[in-house]
């Protein structure tokens, strides 16, 4: 099991003969594995797999629960609270905002690891290259009934993702631009005008990796070395691009947070706020 990874992880625990999204991811870059067989370093493919799998569930984390989460509290005004829920309104917003950090940060030495194990796997082809290849088992079993079994989970898995994928997007379209419902911490935090496009980046290239790359190593036939060096290098570019987004928000999102939460007295009222909340 994967560990705590936000308000969305729920979402990886599917009912009983269901495939879950660590088991999907799994099943897709298996494909990568089974190519390789003994070429490549059992170190590199598990950093690959588990940097894959958590990067997938901060991405989930990030469009299904924290950034629609943050949009659905912007559009109440704070003119139609009660007093004593002011602050609980405020500091539910500053928490969206933590949330959102935590993730972007955990992103960062994810995509590093995904560059890193890429560029191994590489290196591995590259020394491989002059020597007698020992492929995997591509057909995963030595009778129809296998291969049809493999095909099926290949596809639940494909399927899956690319439903996530879709989910991602269509959140990220309903959501709230920082610009509209932070405009007035626009003075303090020149830079915020670059969260959105950063966004919409991050989430282009997230989808890239899950949607296009790894589905694309189960076309890999022995042999084709050079096709798996391209999506291999496709695979560092993106985790790349990935992580200067990341940065390219924490930036302005930093800022945002600490003058949110300095304006509204968030830092001073924790305390506070809890007893607001039990009405202690």
């Amino acid at each position: 099991m994967w560990p705590e990874v936000g308000r969305s992880s729920d979402r990886m625990r599917l009912p009983s003969g269901q495939m879950t999204d660590e088991a999907a991811l799994t099943v897709l870059l298996e494909q990568l594995r089974s190519y390789l067989g003994q070429r490549a370093d059992v170190a590199d493919l598990e950093n690959l797999f588990f940097s894959s799998r958590h990067l997938f569930a901060c991405v989930d984390s990030l469009y299904l629960a924290v950034l629609p989460g943050l949009s659905a509290r912007a559009t109440r005004s704070v003119d139609d609270l009660l007093p004593r829920e002011v602050l609980a309104y405020r500091y539910h917003i500053w928490t969206c905002l933590q949330d959102m950090k935590r993730y972007l940060t955990r992103i960062e030495p994810l995509c590093r690891l995904i560059e890193g194990a890429a560029s191994n796997l590489l290196d591995a082809l590259d020394t491989a290259s002059g020597l007698p290849v020992i492929p995997g088992d591509l057909s995963s079993g030595d009778n129809w009934l296998d291969q049809l079994t493999v095909h099926d989970h290949w596809e639940q898995g494909f399927t899956l993702v690319s439903e996530r994928l879709n989910d991602w997007q269509r959140e990220h379209s309903q959501r709230l631009s920082f610009t509209i419902q932070f405009a007035e911490y626009l003075p303090a935090t020149p830079l915020l005008p670059r969260m959105d496009p950063a966004f919409d980046f991050l989430l282009d290239y997230a989808c890239s990796v899950f949607g296009d790359i790894l589905p694309d190593f189960r076309h890999l036939c022995n042999g084709q070395d050079g096709a798996l060096a391209s999506l291999l290098l496709d695979l560092a570019q993106k985790a790349d691009l990935l992580l200067l987004h990341a940065e390219a928000i924490l930036e302005p999102l930093q800022a945002l947070a600490r003058y949110y939460g300095a304006a509204n007295g968030i830092y001073h009222d924790l305390n506070r706020y809890q007893k607001v909340l039990t009405g202690m």
